[in-house]
């Protein structure tokens, strides 16, 4: 007998890939409802692993862990945390200081407004942001079945130091730890 798969469950990466596409979606209009005097630039760069940065404002986006439940009958329930790094650049330090909170707040709200307004566009193909290795014009597929998102929130935020960039100006990143309980079939 051949082999067969039990279970047709994606993980996390098609969740990946929509939560990029709604932050490259929203993002501006977040921004804008945070702080709207200060015509903050929408983020420039977009990653799936970590890299030196050229450009800013930039946004690391990967799975950090999965933690597997045990095996329901005809699920595959699990918890997953995503590592979500926004990094800004301004030559004033304080400017950058508070920039950078200004920048985790608005994640903060397309999140937390995509899961509890438009949980659909989780299950929707929506444009990716511009990133390497991806074909120009590519999209999120969306999760492959409703209702398989049970939850996402942001569970906490730490903030880097303040440095100095090579090139010249201040640089400032921050961490979101992200948390999506799924359960797939």
């Amino acid at each position: 007998m051949s082999w067969q798969s039990k279970y047709a469950a994606q993980f996390t990466k098609p969740l990946k890939y929509s939560l990029f596409a709604i932050i490259y979606r929203d993002m501006a209009a977040a921004l804008a409802s945070v702080n709207a005097s200060a015509n903050y630039p929408n983020i420039v760069t977009f990653h799936r692993a970590a890299k030196t940065l050229e450009q800013f404002p930039a946004l690391l986006l990967t799975t950090e862990r999965q933690q597997n439940a045990r095996e329901r009958e005809l699920t595959r329930p699990y918890a997953a945390n995503f590592y979500l790094s926004i990094a800004v650049a301004h030559q004033d330090p304080e400017t950058c200081a508070d920039m950078l909170e200004d920048y985790v707040l608005a994640i903060d709200r397309v999140l937390y407004s995509a899961w509890e307004l438009t949980t659909s566009d989780f299950y929707s193909v929506l444009p990716l942001p511009p990133m390497g290795g991806l074909a120009a014009g590519s999209s999120a597929p969306g999760l492959p079945i409703a209702g398989s998102l049970d939850s996402l929130e942001v569970e906490d935020v730490a903030y880097d130091e303040v440095r100095r960039l090579a090139r010249g100006g201040f640089g400032r990143a921050a961490v979101m730890s992200v948390v999506a309980e799924m359960e797939e079939n």
